[in-house]
């Protein structure tokens, strides 16, 4: 305060009117709220659902149709899970399963596909899903370039009230205007995952 005060007194002493006083402090006052932004900006983002050993990466060299190429999934869990085996998750009722997928567009599209994520049981009973455009809309197919890989992420929120038991994670890709599904090597539906849902007192 008596820094601030002798400096007043000396702006004053050249010249400085109550005004130009006023300014100067305003100013500081506004560049010292925008600093945190600043360098809120300039650091590294981290989800840390993402990030982890907790990944596996599956190589799938899939197509979709005859324009869309899924070439990579990368699967996540919970960090309380056990350490996961290739194409194989381990979950509780309530926690997501993350889902990363690796597009890849053959030629121009022209149809602005829908991508499900389905969890169905033992006998094929669908029990959950999730759809929605690539990207959370933001990048649809009718936009991909040629050659140019898409990073899309999924998170499919597991029912608290699910049973515990083996389940699979399917992948359908779909016209949304017409419902037809686009065809794969193994039908209108890829096999991603097996999902092994855990009771809480079974989690170590």
């Amino acid at each position: 305060v008596t820094e601030r005060t002798r400096e007043i007194g000396i702006r004053q002493s050249v010249g400085a009117t109550p005004n130009d006083i006023r300014l100067q402090f305003l100013t500081e006052a506004l560049m010292l709220s925008l600093l945190p932004l600043v360098v809120s900006a300039n650091s590294p983002k981290r989800d840390p659902q993402w990030v982890g050993p907790r990944g596996a990466s599956i190589e799938f060299d899939a197509l979709i149709g005859d324009r869309i190429q899924l070439s990579d999934v990368r699967l996540y869990q919970p960090e309380a899970s056990p350490p996961m085996q290739t194409r194989r998750v381990t979950a509780q009722p309530g926690e997501p399963i993350l889902v990363e997928l690796l597009w890849q567009a053959l030629a121009s599209i022209d149809l602005r596909a829908k991508v499900s994520l389905q969890l169905v049981d033992a006998s094929g009973q669908l029990v959950h899903q999730i759809d929605r455009e690539p990207v959370d809309g933001l990048w649809p197919t009718t936009s991909w370039q040629p050659g140019r890989p898409v990073s899309d992420r999924y998170a499919l929120l597991l029912p608290g009230s699910l049973q515990a038991g083996d389940y699979q994670l399917l992948l359908v890709v779909y016209d949304p205007l017409t419902g037809e599904r686009l065809p794969t090597a193994t039908g209108d539906a890829l096999k991603i995952a097996d999902v092994a849902v855990v009771a809480q007192e079974t989690r170590p």
